[in-house]
């Protein structure tokens, strides 16, 4: 697997945010959600905060601390 990770922006607060893109194929997403699912619960100053995901049938997108 492979992703692509841009810069966004949250519309409401004006923060800057990286934006996590991930593709996948159906067989492939359970293994795409682990990191999901693993950065939803960890909260450590050195490891990027989790703000929001979006899951399409094709990709996930992680959207987390820049």
């Amino acid at each position: 697997r492979f992703s692509v990770v841009m810069q966004c922006e949250d519309s409401r607060s004006s923060q800057m945010l990286a934006a996590k893109i991930t593709p996948y194929r159906p067989e492939q997403r359970q293994l795409v959600l682990r990191e999901y699912q693993l950065l939803r619960r960890l909260n450590h100053p050195r490891i990027v905060q989790l703000h929001s995901a979006i899951l399409t049938p094709t990709c996930l997108v992680l959207i987390e601390e820049l």
